[in-house]
């Protein structure tokens, strides 16, 4: 249901470019910037950050490791799956409402 009417919107949905994916380079992340082209520069009123494009830690097990030497060592209790926005990411955008919002779907590289 809910993936029909995000496909139903991007289908409707056309920029100034004749698309709705765009490509963009982060050039800032405190305040949120990113650039579309030599012309656009998005900032943090018209961006909404994918869940793939924030930071995101997940929660581990503690196990000790004893080692040969006779050191003990905790491991850390979380581990990092995505790093967040960093600048010089290049992302992919959509966008809604007429060009006036971009939901920055992930980082490509």
């Amino acid at each position: 249901m809910a993936g029909e009417k995000i496909a139903k919107m991007l289908c409707g949905s056309q920029n100034a470019y004749g698309e709705n994916m765009v490509f963009g380079v982060v050039v800032s992340t405190s305040p949120l910037k990113v650039k579309i082209d030599d012309k656009l520069t998005l900032d943090e009123n018209h961006l909404y950050v994918g869940k793939l494009c924030r930071e995101t830690k997940a929660y581990k097990d503690i196990h000790n490791h004893q080692y040969p030497s006779g050191i003990t060592k905790e491991t850390e209790k979380f581990v990092t799956l995505w790093s967040g926005l960093n600048v010089g990411d290049k992302v992919v955008l959509f966008s809604f409402n007429n060009d006036q919002i971009f939901y920055i779907q992930e980082v490509i590289g």
